[in-house]
């Protein structure tokens, strides 16, 4: 898991590991970021849209004006069929 810069201190307990929080309905690019452990979810009803940080070690969500935007460009690809791939030869070796 991948935290964000010094400045995003979580203002409850005092840790530097937090995370992006994305707001709404995830798609595949945010799916694969959340697996990724680079963002955490809000929730897919944005009414608390302006909170931008969740902390890893209290989960406390809160404001931060200065926190960076998420670079989406930092987001592994991954190969579609290799999730297939690994299921289909669990399968066939539980037989």
């Amino acid at each position: 898991m991948r935290t964000g810069p010094a400045h995003c201190k979580c203002p409850q307990c005092g840790s530097v590991r937090s995370l992006p929080l994305f707001w709404g309905y995830p798609g595949d690019l945010a799916q694969e970021a959340g697996r990724q452990g680079l963002i955490a979810f809000g929730g897919c009803m944005i009414d608390d849209a302006h909170l931008n940080r969740k902390c890893c070690d209290c989960s406390h969500r809160w404001e931060d004006p200065d926190a960076p935007v998420f670079d989406w460009s930092t987001v592994k690809p991954v190969r579609p069929w290799s999730a297939l791939w690994r299921r289909l030869r669990a399968l066939w070796q539980a037989r």
